[in-house]
């Protein structure tokens, strides 16, 4: 069964992987380094209104052994439709100009929870189909709509993420009655930001910086940026895309099972990431002309600091791994935490003047993250095997 489901989170996720890669690259060609820029920015503002949901589905994992599955996803189902109905009025109200963004994060938020739902009724076949069927509606819109105007493409978006539960829906329906706990909704609230700042932290930093270059650097040098983030998150998502299946199944597994399986799993993947990350950076000005065209031609000296960068993220990710392994990772997080908003606060204070230092000083923080959580890592597994 083990082997089973692997395979086919792995199927899923890699088809994914290739589908994303195959959306940046039409979008590139079509709208150019500008126009991606514009897409990226608007994603990335959305993904930041919609972090909620990442704490949110976190802390469902963590009481679902708690709680009948249905009265969970219930629940969690009346949260999220008051939250985002909510949360969409009073923005349409105060701050018309982000109507877009907004309907693009509750899109994107309706989209995971709906995917939390498949894995809560324990379908991985389902779980994962949800995330390949959302990037192929996004595909066929983006192959529909080449030479629409950036903002048409970002309301079909919308339309594509929404669909893509109506579709999942005709392959296997859920019988559950529509319920409400105030019971679970309390443990839900107390659990969603105190018990996962790490990955949430990791997440602002990645969305924020984004942003961040757009507003100060430009939408041509965002652009720039997620043509190279591309390449090496399409291979990101094959090797790590397994990891909240690992996380899920690692509270229930016996921690035996979980090391000899799982972390050779991911470990192999790991490898595979980087050794593919070799060819990238030996015929990269050849890469990225043939994948993004030449109005990319500035993306070519920056493409072995964003595999770095990709390097150092898998590292992260690995070294979260083991701390759920060893079921203490709290000062983890509390690192985490620390050197995210110090590097949110050297962000405007050193405020770099091209993306290359900019990506200098991200390389760095990510780098400094792996190496303190490894070396307390260490110092935690060594102390505890001798003491």
């Amino acid at each position: 069964m083990v082997q089973k489901d692997f395979l086919i989170v792995f199927l899923t996720r890699g088809l994914a992987a290739v589908v994303s890669l195959v959306i940046s690259v039409v979008i590139s060609r079509v709208y150019g380094p500008e126009g991606k820029g514009v897409y990226m920015y608007a994603l990335a503002s959305a993904t930041l209104i919609s972090l909620l949901y990442f704490s949110f589905h976190q802390s469902l994992i963590t009481i679902k052994d708690r709680f009948k599955k249905c009265e969970i996803v219930s629940t969690a189902y009346t949260i999220y439709i008051l939250a985002s109905g909510s949360f969409a009025f009073i923005t349409l109200v105060l701050f018309h100009e982000l109507l877009l963004h907004v309907w693009l994060a509750i899109s994107i938020f309706g989209l995971l929870l709906w995917s939390t739902f498949c894995q809560f009724h324990d379908n991985v076949l389902q779980y994962n189909l949800v995330f390949l069927v959302s990037k192929t509606c996004l595909l066929f819109v983006v192959l529909v709509s080449s030479g629409w105007e950036i903002e048409y493409l970002l309301w079909a978006l919308v339309c594509a993420n929404f669909s893509t539960p109506i579709l999942v829906s005709l392959l296997s329906t859920f019988n559950w009655q529509l319920s409400f706990s105030k019971t679970i909704a309390k443990v839900i609230f107390a659990n969603s930001f105190i018990l996962h700042l790490s990955s949430i932290s990791m997440m602002l930093i990645n969305e924020y910086f984004a942003i961040y270059v757009g507003d100060k650097l430009g939408l041509y040098s965002l652009g720039i940026y997620d043509a190279l983030k591309t390449i090496y998150s399409s291979l990101l998502l094959i090797s790590v895309g397994i990891l909240p299946y690992i996380n899920a199944k690692a509270i229930n597994l016996p921690r035996s099972d979980f090391k000899q399986v799982y972390l050779k799993v991911l470990l192999f993947s790991a490898l595979l990431f980087v050794s593919l990350l070799v060819p990238i950076n030996i015929f990269s000005a050849e890469l990225v002309f043939l994948i993004f065209g030449e109005t990319f031609a500035d993306a070519v000296p920056l493409i072995g600091l964003v595999s770095f960068i990709g390097i150092c993220i898998i590292t992260n990710n690995l070294i979260g791994i083991l701390w759920i392994i060893n079921g203490h990772f709290r000062v983890a997080t509390i690192i985490t935490c620390i050197l995210a908003f110090v590097f949110l606060v050297s962000l405007h204070i050193l405020t770099p003047s091209t993306l290359e230092d900019a990506l200098v000083l991200f390389s760095y923080f990510l780098l400094l993250l792996s190496l303190i959580n490894f070396c307390y890592l260490s110092g935690y597994v060594f102390s505890k095997k001798y003491n």
